[in-house]
């Protein structure tokens, strides 16, 4: 796993057009009760970059599983899922001793326990036993890769496996994946304590009970909009519910890859503040304009996207990775890392271009070349110097007069430091990585810890963009 103690702004459309596309009774569920969430944009420049989003979210008390896993809008809602485990993960070491808390990380040397805001590391020789969220997560997404969108047993099976380790959200939002198929399954729905009257489901919602395809029909208003929480992303959709079901174990499985990246070389703790998601089925109430398809937001932690004409994956990898590098460097214990805009465009790029496969089943492959973004380096009339990409700023890549450059150099330079002359410089560049997460990202640290005669590395690098086009 990667892992220091755990961003740049959005991707304008022609170039994202390049890599992208592919008090409640008991027994009920209610962790919280959401507000409505405002989200509205009124860019007066192409420098406004955020939108304004306010978002207000209540704690209430749960009983039984944390919530069914959705819940509309309205204030009066209160079936969202509790994002983060109540539960607290635990390691016993090998003199019987047991310790609980938060894992943020694990590798094959040491154990990381976080209680509170104290770190306490215990070397992997001496722990017998972990229990930890971040494990469970792991194997929950690969265990749901694996099965076919038919398989409702087999899904309710993984809800309660999900369950049983304390992801709730995971949990819930499996099952109502399969209400998506089968509307009628007896099963999810008293796993999810819907109640039964006649020939009728009801989902109880704050001090009322709406019929089930009623409620579902609702979610269909982005003012009512389905809110899901897993343990990393809190999401907030009016998306049909097996899209929004399958996007939200897609996010997950995001997550995991975004580690294994860089893993063992770079070490990321685990991130304990969800990243927040509004995924818009209809553009008007999409804040970002006509200008961009989609944005992550640093301020708010929010991602947006517009998904009226079709949902594209890419873009959703793409502005991901981007909220993932800010969540573990600036969103974190110390805040200290330091992620240039190259390295997060150019790796965003990457990992939406390693990615096949339907949503909520990702394939990725290390390594899968974007042609037409390696092509625009290759034909470029005059490349950039690899100076100029290393002092990019986020700015660049849209207030230029040509972002496309920018953005495919990033991703070519990513690319080729990753693959190139048969992985000759792979190892510098993760320790780049690295030191990205202790502050260390210039361009001069970026020639030193890669140990490159300058020249040569850009006739490489280009020569790579051509082999790749």
């Amino acid at each position: 796993m990667f892992a220091r103690r755990s961003s740049p702004r959005s991707v304008s459309a022609p170039v994202h057009a390049i890599v992208g596309s592919t008090g409640s009774p008991e027994g009920t569920l209610t962790p919280r009760a959401g507000k409505r969430v405002l989200s509205r944009s009124t860019p007066r420049r192409a420098r406004t970059w955020t939108a304004v989003l306010a978002c207000v979210s209540i704690a209430v008390a749960a009983t039984g599983l944390a919530s069914p896993g959705f819940a509309s809008g309205s204030s009066a809602s209160t079936n969202t899922m509790s994002s983060v485990s109540a539960a607290l993960d635990r390691v016993v070491t090998k003199d019987g001793k047991s310790f609980e808390g938060r894992v943020v990380f694990e590798n094959a040397k040491r154990v990381v326990l976080r209680v509170g805001s104290k770190d306490r590391e215990f070397s992997a020789d001496t722990v017998a036993e972990v229990r930890s969220v971040a494990r469970s997560v792991r194997e929950v997404v690969a265990r749901w890769a694996k099965l076919a969108p038919d398989d409702a047993a087999g899904r309710m099976d993984l809800a309660q496996l999900a369950k049983g380790r304390d992801l709730a959200g995971e949990a819930a939002t499996i099952a109502w994946s399969v209400l998506a198929v089968d509307p009628a399954n007896e099963a999810a729905h008293a796993f999810l304590r819907h109640e039964k009257k006649g020939d009728r489901w009801l989902v109880q919602e704050g001090v009322r009970s709406w019929p089930y395809d009623k409620y579902v029909e609702q979610r269909g208003e982005f003012s009512d909009a389905w809110r899901l929480s897993t343990t990393h992303f809190d999401v907030r959709t009016n998306l049909p519910l097996g899209t929004a079901c399958d996007a939200m174990l897609e996010l997950e499985q995001a997550y995991v890859q975004f580690y294994a990246w860089f893993a063992p070389q770079v070490e990321l703790y685990e991130i304990d503040d969800p990243v927040r998601m509004q995924l818009h089925a209809d553009r008007k109430s999409y804040p970002g304009g006509s200008g961009r398809k989609a944005y992550f937001d640093p301020a708010s932690n929010t991602v947006f996207a517009d998904m009226s004409e079709s949902f594209e994956i890419g873009l959703l990898i793409h502005e991901t990775t981007r909220a993932l590098f800010h969540a573990t460097s600036v969103r974190t214990k110390d805040a200290r890392g330091t992620i240039p805009a190259w390295l997060e465009a150019g790796m965003s790029d990457y990992a939406a271009g390693c990615r096949t496969g339907p949503l909520g089943r990702p394939v990725y492959t290390p390594g899968v070349a974007v042609r037409s973004l390696c092509g625009l380096h290759a034909t470029a009339p005059k490349p950039y110097a690899l100076s100029r990409i290393l002092s990019l700023v986020t700015d660049d890549f849209v207030l230029s007069t040509n972002p496309a450059g920018y953005y495919a150099q990033s991703y070519t330079l990513v690319h080729f430091a990753l693959h190139g002359d048969d992985g000759k410089y792979r190892f510098g560049f993760l320790e780049f990585v690295k030191s990205c997460y202790s502050g260390h990202s210039s361009a001069t640290d970026f020639k030193s810890t890669m140990a490159i005669q300058e020249r040569a590395f850009e006739a490489a690098w280009l020569a790579h963009a051509k082999k790749n086009s």
